[in-house]
């Protein structure tokens, strides 16, 4: 499958417990890993920072949500049977990847390689 960056998949994440559907922003696949942001129904500590994101601008949302502005990752054998059910607005990744930067969360080789991804991807 070709992920895109911005692309919002939805499938059972194994790293949560419970395990459940979960809605995923694809970012970059680098190597062996698939590189995301959740989205939130809530600000949840664990996935800080977050940025607010409103059922108006992405209509596959059910409610007004968050963005974990947190690059998680999983190993691409991990991932079955992702669903796309949306994308998310350029301005709006650029804006998550801003509130990632400013975070303590933040790591110089994912900015950089999302920076080149949004460069290519515009």
């Amino acid at each position: 499958m070709q992920y895109e960056m911005g692309g919002v998949y939805v499938f059972t994440n194994p790293t949560i417990t419970p395990q459940k559907n979960k809605y995923h922003i694809f970012l970059f696949e680098r190597g062996y890993l698939w590189h995301y942001f959740f989205i939130n129904s809530e600000q949840r500590t664990i996935y800080k920072p977050h940025l607010p994101i409103l059922q108006s601008q992405c209509l596959f949302l059910k409610h007004d949500s968050y963005i974990s502005c947190n690059i998680q990752n999983l190993t691409i054998s991990h991932i079955q049977n992702p669903i796309k059910i949306g994308e998310i607005d350029s301005a709006i990744i650029k804006q998550a990847i801003e509130t990632y930067k400013a975070s303590n969360h933040y790591n110089d080789n994912d900015y950089e390689y999302l920076n080149e991804c949004l460069i290519e991807n515009n």
